[in-house]
């Protein structure tokens, strides 16, 4: 049987932490403050770590009128900004890139995206990773060579080939390898993974596009001065990352491809913590040409938190679903709203429809 899993940000964040739409950016200083304590940032207000949170801020506070007071809050109090105000979807990472993508604001996206990165990547590095093991270990390592597959539209690597477990094929060509990394396997024995919006690992040289795989984990300051590993090269690395309205790499074409090839042989599609933002039309685009009505469709979801009626939850995404996948027959027997750590521990115990 031919098996892909989908992990978008949901996955993540309940293995790693990492977070969530509404959070992303805004909630940079509350998650990160542990890690500013870690390496020794101990003005808050003022340290290195927090120099692009207070651009954002002035940033958010000139494009929306009703933000006024927000750079002040932070110059007088620091981390203790913690209420931040109420915040509406249009002030969210998402609308924000699609509002200054039409200003050609190239200065102010370029923020944002260093911003991303800083937030995601130390978030993650103070929480632990058990959930993705526990997938490699439990569910991955289970199924036989050739019959499963991954995509991911998350940029974190916190799901890699670092034993133990499995090993993953990126499916690209890197021009330098990181040393540390000596698991990565690209061979028809590791198990693909495609990541269609890239990789926070995967840095890219701006002077001659050489790919480089850098280490599992980076710092968030990582590529404020990283350069290029190839001797010769020498240029600025930038991360080979896709953010919302922002126009993809010709680099990650090739990974489009594959994926759709992927999907569209697929027996069984199990989606974990991706939600199909609006944002993201070539996505739905992607699974409304490649999923069959024989495909059995598996949904692993958090929306019990949100919703305290299970039925009524899962009845709700089976709507939603039929309306994104027409053609795809969708079960309740197969919608999970415990999220994935609940996957883990049960899906091989639940008995479905199409069983």
């Amino acid at each position: 049987m031919s098996i892909v899993y989908v992990l978008g940000a949901g996955a993540s964040h309940a293995s790693v932490g990492t977070p969530l739409g509404p959070d992303l950016v805004w909630n940079y200083h509350e998650d990160c403050f542990q890690l500013s304590e870690l390496f020794g940032d101990a003005a808050i207000e003022t340290g290195p770590s927090f120099d692009n949170y207070r651009k954002f801020l002035v940033l958010m506070e000139k494009e929306f009128p009703e933000l006024s007071g927000i750079v002040e809050k932070w110059d007088n109090k620091g981390i203790n900004i913690y209420n931040l105000p109420t915040l509406q979807k249009r002030h969210y990472v998402d609308e924000l890139l699609q509002l200054l993508q039409f200003k050609q604001d190239s200065q102010s996206m370029t923020l944002v995206r260093q911003l991303t990165f800083q937030h995601i990547v130390g978030s993650g590095m103070v929480g632990t990773n058990d959930l993705y093991e526990r997938f490699k270990a439990d569910v991955l390592a289970k199924i036989p060579n050739g019959e499963v597959s991954i995509v991911s539209f998350n940029f974190d690597s916190y799901l890699n080939e670092a034993p133990p477990g499995v090993t993953f094929d990126y499916l690209l060509d890197f021009h330098w390898r990181e040393p540390n990394r000596l698991h990565y396997c690209s061979s028809p024995v590791a198990i693909p993974l495609i990541k269609l919006n890239g990789s926070f690992d995967w840095g890219i040289c701006s002077q001659a596009g050489h790919l480089n795989l850098l280490h599992y984990f980076l710092r968030g300051d990582f590529y404020r001065h990283a350069k290029c590993n190839i001797t010769s090269c020498q240029g600025v690395l930038e991360p080979l990352v896709i953010l919302p309205y922002t126009d993809p790499s010709s680099k990650l074409s090739k990974l489009w491809a594959v994926a759709e090839e992927h999907l569209a042989k697929a027996e069984r599609v199990i989606i974990i913590g991706y939600s199909f933002p609006p944002y993201d039309n070539k996505v739905t685009e992607l699974f409304q040409r490649c999923l069959r009505s024989g495909t059995k469709l598996e949904i692993v979801d958090k929306k019990l938190l949100e919703d305290k009626d299970e039925a009524g939850a899962k009845t709700r995404l089976r709507i939603k679903y039929r309306a994104l996948l027409p053609g795809v027959k969708i079960y309740e027997d197969h919608i999970s709203v415990r999220g994935f750590e609940d996957f883990l521990l049960n899906g091989k115990r639940r008995k479905g429809k199409l069983d």
